[in-house]
């Protein structure tokens, strides 16, 4: 304690003094002066996996470098653990892989010949979609407006349904013809045929089309604030369009990604919010699946904008401040009873220079505590990162570039 003469007590102006030396000092510690290596970060990394106060807890590490994939730590990367919301990193990750980064949600309604002079539609009306997983409640009530503005009276063929327009239609577009037919009917439109599905005919031509949501801007909703409903209904989106409606294990997923060439043992998708323990992903999965990502500019620059961001934004907002990660990591949280986890990116120069994924179960200390023990962990990853950047000498910086 620092003090005047004997015994006395120091004044509030000294401790501020002295809190704002400490600062300043722990901020700088944020990078670090010594030559750094893979060896070192390893055993730091592997010292806070070993903290006692995670006990007997399962841990779970994967730590890669890009854009390589360079394993630079791994600890039980291929043991399974309960992911809690990370699932919604891999729900959006396989919608932005299936779909496009530029993708938009929307529903069609194709005719077979324009009405005639007394509104006459003769021939079919068919309707398809993309599974929208926000389609508006009053969606065929606008459809029927429009159509009525168009000069439709009455169709003599029938509602033809030809792919699912919202995303929990699970029968290929009966479910869409139906309600297309109840609206039109109420809007004054005699539909005389029935509400039936079959593919589109090749005659049809378009000649409406209701643009809804954004897939980057839905994906951003679920990700940075960890939107529960709209992960599910997300995945329930493409499950309708690329997998099984009756798979509750949602099959498509594990394949995509195996096509992809990661590793997927143990993989378990039960549903899109995490809030299901049945949800098992691994360490090694979610780190490749980060790395795999990067292979896809427009998709990255999505996925990137989605994630909370550390000391910034989202769930991330209050953690890592003041240190070397703030506004450098980018990454999802997961957060049940006895389960915490935190994946993503490390940032330099705005672009990913690392890939971690850290799991955590069955711990019986505090969350806080063992947020501490991620944050300390990637903290240090990123001092690691800086400090490579840092030991390049300006002859080598100069030979390079020759």
């Amino acid at each position: 304690m620092i003090t005047q003469s004997g015994n006395q007590t120091p004044t509030k102006t000294t401790l501020r003094t002295a809190l704002v030396i400490f600062a300043a000092l722990c901020l700088t510690a944020c990078i670090p002066a010594w030559s750094d290596n893979p060896a070192t970060l390893r055993e730091d990394l592997a010292g806070w996996m070993a903290h006692p106060a995670l006990g007997d807890a399962d841990v779970g590490v994967q730590v890669l470098s890009l854009p390589e994939g360079t394993v630079l730590y791994s600890l039980n990367g291929r043991n399974t653990f309960i992911p809690a919301s990370t699932v919604k990193l891999v729900v959006t990750a396989t919608a932005l892989e299936l779909l496009g980064a530029d993708f938009a949600f929307h529903t069609l309604v194709w005719l077979q010949g324009p009405p005639d002079d007394t509104g006459l539609l003769a021939g079919d009306m068919t309707i398809g979609g993309t599974a929208d997983p926000d389609a508006p409640g009053n969606l065929y009530t606008l459809l029927a407006n429009k159509l009525k503005t168009a000069g439709i009276k009455r169709i003599s063929g029938d509602i033809v349904g030809a792919a699912p327009v919202r995303a929990s239609d699970k029968d290929n577009g009966l479910t869409g013809a139906r309600a297309l037919k109840m609206a039109l009917r109420r809007a004054g439109i005699v539909v005389e045929g029935h509400a039936v599905a079959h593919p589109l005919p090749h005659d049809a031509f378009l000649i409406y089309r209701h643009k809804s949501t954004l897939l980057s801007s839905y994906v951003k909703t679920i990700n940075k604030h960890s939107d529960n409903h709209r992960a599910q209904r997300l995945l329930t989106s493409l499950t309708t369009t690329f997998g099984d409606p009756d798979d509750h294990q949602h099959s498509f997923v594990d394949e995509l990604w195996r096509q992809r060439g990661l590793y997927v043992d143990g993989l378990c998708v039960a549903e899109g919010s995490g809030l299901s323990a049945d949800n098992r992903l691994t360490p090694t999965f979610v780190a490749g699946l980060l790395v795999q990502m990067t292979n896809q500019p427009d998709a990255l620059r999505v996925l990137l904008n989605s994630l909370p961001i550390a000391g910034v934004d989202g769930t991330l907002h209050h953690r890592m401040r003041g240190t070397a990660a703030e506004g450098r990591v980018y990454a999802k949280t997961g957060t049940l009873h006895g389960v915490s986890c935190l994946s993503g990116y490390v940032l330099t120069d705005g672009e990913p220079t690392i890939a971690f994924s850290i799991m955590m179960n069955n711990y019986t200390c505090s969350v806080s505590k063992v947020r501490r023990i991620q944050d300390a962990a990637v903290i240090r990853i990123v001092q690691y990162v800086l400090t490579q950047q840092t030991d390049t000498s300006p002859e080598e910086t100069s030979t390079s570039q020759q």
